[in-house]
């Protein structure tokens, strides 16, 4: 089979899915914007004039490093990314920026079109970035597979608007991209990519939940959950004093001011718990000032001091009221830690409520509340519980992930044979 990828972005699950193709030698081509690749002669050229203006810049282009490919298994169309990427770094205007973000989409869009010829045996793409590719893979009778990785808009457009409501004094500074002409327009879209995909990625029940709620099709949306990191348990032991642990985007959509709300009305003793927040803050500073108790607040830290920071917490709580997954809960898991997470989190599918972490309903502080002082007094059980989160990390890697997502287009693109053999378009 010949599998042609197309996606904009390089983000962890993206990289996974164009790996799970070329290692079962499905991949035909990846098409991407700016890759850092050490036989791309371009990447090359600009690192070196990145490194002579400023190295933080190099390390910027580094993240998107993709060494698992040959480079001959990798088209790029770089210009509107670098652009975007100095725009953000040299101008820092956040309207500048998207704008260029979208231009870019819709002419990425536009160029993988004239790389879809008859030869292909599906294409695979990412969403707001695809409108015409899957028009052109239709017109020739080639399956598509439609990359959603969260939920749909109407889904979290409602969240917003309800959220807004109920405390008038969340920072809305981002709001026009959830809830305006310009979103609108973005929105209608995706839809229209949706409804002329044959079949919908997803990476959780609670995406497809959204999907189907909204009038996608269920039987064209295929959940394929993401993977775990490669487990390293931290020691299980009862401690002292119970951290809570939050790390990521402070933000509306992850429900960190329903945290800092149930913080409050717990207020525990100093001794009996601990609550650090990691990431970047987007939510007003008023939020978070007088929380009760032994709070520590951090803005980003690099990832490897991230995974070193979950080894040494008691538990890992993400209110989230809008997830597509989540990989934060993953690697919480694969680190021994439990996790208290929302029903509106995709990577609550890996967990059962009690067993090896906690599903609570969304937008329920009280519940929230009643959990947290649940595990301060019952710390004796968190360890196993841990252990648990562990073996559910260890039973679903990275690699099972691909595996099941090659298999999965695989099957799928099999039903398509006959009818693409009758088409007399295709002869």
């Amino acid at each position: 089979m010949e599998i042609f990828v197309a996606n904009p972005g390089q983000n962890p699950d993206s990289r996974h899915g164009v790996r799970a193709l070329y290692e079962r030698d499905l991949l035909d081509v990846f098409a991407t914007t700016y890759v850092d690749h050490p036989d791309d002669p371009l990447s090359s050229t600009i690192k070196r004039v990145a490194q002579s203006v400023d190295p933080s810049y190099v390390r910027q282009l580094e993240r998107r490093a993709f060494h698992d490919l040959p480079f001959s298994k990798i088209r790029t169309y770089p210009w509107w990314e670098l652009l975007r990427i100095a725009a953000d770094k040299f101008i820092g205007n956040l309207t500048i920026t998207d704008r260029i973000w979208e231009w870019g989409e819709h002419r990425f869009d536009q160029w993988v079109t004239q790389q879809v010829h008859d030869g292909l045996d599906a294409v695979k793409v990412q969403e707001h970035a695809a409108l015409a590719t899957l028009k052109s893979a239709r017109e020739r009778r080639i399956p598509s597979f439609y990359r959603q990785a969260s939920q749909h808009h109407t889904f979290f457009t409602e969240v917003y608007r309800q959220q807004g409501t109920e405390y008038p004094e969340l920072d809305t500074d981002r709001g026009h991209l959830h809830d305006s002409p310009l979103s609108a327009r973005r929105n209608a879209r995706r839809d229209r990519e949706l409804e002329l995909a044959d079949y919908v990625l997803v990476n959780s029940s609670f995406t497809k939940r959204t999907l189907t709620d909204a009038g996608t099709d269920p039987e064209k949306i295929l959940v394929v959950p993401l993977g775990c990191p490669e487990v390293e348990p931290k020691p299980q032991a009862e401690s002292d004093r119970v951290t809570f642990l939050n790390a990521g985007t402070q933000s509306l959509r992850k429900g960190l001011h329903l945290l800092y709300q149930a913080w409050e009305q717990l207020a525990p003793d100093a001794d009996a718990a601990a609550l650090q927040l990691i990431g970047k803050m987007t939510l007003p500073e008023s939020l978070r000032q007088g929380l009760p108790g032994a709070v520590h607040i951090q803005g980003s830290i690099p990832h490897n001091d991230l995974m070193d920071r979950y080894c040494k917490a008691s538990v890992f709580v993400l209110p989230s009221l809008a997830d597509g997954f989540a990989m934060v809960v993953t690697e919480a898991m694969s680190r021994g830690l439990p996790v208290i997470t929302t029903e509106n989190t995709g990577a609550a599918d890996l967990i059962t409520h009690g067993e090896n972490g906690f599903v609570l309903p969304a937008n329920d502080v009280e519940a929230l509340v009643h959990q947290m002082k649940w595990c301060i007094e019952n710390k004796h059980r968190l360890p196993e519980i841990g252990r648990r989160a562990v073996e559910t990390a260890r039973g679903w890697q990275w690699s099972d992930h691909r595996r099941e997502l090659a298999e999965t287009m695989q099957e799928k693109i099999e039903e398509h044979k006959p009818e693409r053999e009758t088409d007399p378009v295709q002869g």
